[in-house]
């Protein structure tokens, strides 16, 4: 595994434990968030990501299942399935593209999602 694929799977699976110190050492200071389906930056820098993914994690049900995984050099693309509560209502896919550094840090990522 390299350590572009290394970033994406450690952030995935502080994700699915709720770690959010776990979570966030994966990104870079300057990390850059862009919901694709709308081309609108959803946050800019560690100050502005971690009070979202804190809200998040207190979400006992959820979970990020990994579909398929593609990695070409810096760059890591996941197809995931995304659990929001017990009975999986609110289930939805989503397409994450990672631009990692050569540091091991993720710096940009880029979200699609649909749902299922």
């Amino acid at each position: 595994m390299t350590i572009f694929e290394k970033a994406a799977q450690g952030q995935l699976d502080a994700y699915n434990a709720r770690d959010l110190e776990d979570f966030m050492k994966w990104y870079d200071e300057d990390i850059v968030a862009i919901d694709l389906d709308t081309d609108t930056i959803l946050f800019r820098g560690k100050e502005e990501m971690k009070p979202r993914y804190a809200k998040r994690f207190e979400n006992k049900y959820l979970h990020c299942r990994l579909k398929n995984r593609m990695v070409l050099h810096r760059t890591v693309i996941d197809h995931e399935e995304i659990i929001w509560n017990e009975n999986q209502q609110d289930t939805f896919e989503a397409i994450a593209i990672y631009d990692v550094g050569e540091n091991g840090l993720i710096s940009m990522v880029r979200f699609t999602k649909g749902k299922l």
